[in-house]
């Protein structure tokens, strides 16, 4: 979060509250809404699954008439209806089908998801054996694997040994293109490509990590290790929030939610006892107005239950 000088350090009665330099919403993210809010005015709209991973955006972009729909609810759709693509992507082969059925698409991608796609088709296109660091099933993933249909997705070291394992058995080539979802960690992403070479394998990476996710950790991480207790907010499906609440989780007590109405007096009372400086740090689909709602909510309530 920028531009909000005043939310850096808030000093309360009984702790101080510290928000993380960069945190809140990324420019992929501020993108994407100004894609939907820029062609609200043209009738009907729908976004092609969640426009991102925040539900009280989500829930907010509804009530304005703007609808999330699965695949199914899509195809029952009157051609020329204007439908959104998301910012985590979206598969070529789904939006060639959606070009057929006539829809009107409007491209709110994140550029640097483009940039991953783009990565994994190059690594396609040598035919490469490719290995991608994030989530089985996340909706970005599903937009590289259509560029990518072979690849493989490994989300832990756990998945990564046992891959890396398969490989060697099974004679695979030894070049290897390694990518990642834009979400992950640098520190997991680093981890595999030391664990690929020193099996033997010769590794093109493609560092797709986004800079915002990279600076959002990098700042958690400073932030988490000067405080009592780290509180992460965003939405519990956004791979970027999870991952910023691990790496907190490691140094600190961390508390992961999705708004203040989670925060109970009871927390507030804990926090009180436990913490004389509190952090705070929030996902890329965070705005930074529930950031400012949070830091509002903890000064009000210190001062309701006093």
């Amino acid at each position: 979060m920028k531009d909000e000088k005043s939310l850096q350090v808030m000093d309360c009665q009984s702790f101080r509250i510290t928000v993380a330099k960069n945190a809140g919403s990324c420019f992929g993210v501020n993108r994407a809404l100004k894609c939907v809010y820029a062609a609200t005015g043209d009738g009907p709209l729908f976004t092609f699954g969640p426009l991102i991973h925040n539900p009280r955006v989500i829930q907010k972009l509804a009530d304005a008439g703007v609808h999330s729909l699965s695949e199914d609810e899509i195809n029952a759709l009157p051609s020329a209806s204007h439908i959104v693509l998301r910012a985590h992507g979206t598969a070529p082969q789904v939006v060639e089908a959606l070009k057929q059925k006539g829809f009107e698409l409007i491209d709110a991608t994140c550029p640097f998801v483009k940039k991953a796609q783009e990565a994994a088709a190059s690594f396609a296109s040598k035919n490469l054996e490719i290995v991608i660091t994030g989530e089985e099933g996340h909706p970005e993933i599903e937009s590289l694997l259509g560029f990518a249909p072979r690849a493989h997705v490994v989300g832990n070291s756990d998945e990564a040994d046992k891959l890396i394992s398969a490989l060697r058995e099974r004679g695979a080539q030894k070049e290897i293109g390694l990518l990642s979802q834009t979400t992950q960690s640098k520190e997991f992403f680093s981890q595999v490509e030391r664990a690929l070479k020193e099996a033997g394998f010769e590794v093109e990476v493609a560092n797709t990590i986004c800079e915002a996710t990279k600076n959002r950790q990098a700042d958690a991480y400073k932030l988490a290790k000067e405080t009592d207790v780290m509180l992460v907010l965003g939405g519990r499906n956004s791979a970027n929030t999870t991952r910023l609440a691990e790496l907190c989780a490691q140094i600190v007590p961390t508390y992961h939610i999705e708004s203040p109405a989670e925060i109970t007096s009871e927390m507030i009372r804990e926090l009180q006892e436990r913490a004389q400086h509190i952090g705070i740090t929030a996902g890329a689909s965070t705005p930074a107005s529930q950031i400012q709602e949070l830091v509002d909510y903890l000064n009000s309530s210190i001062k309701r239950i006093e």
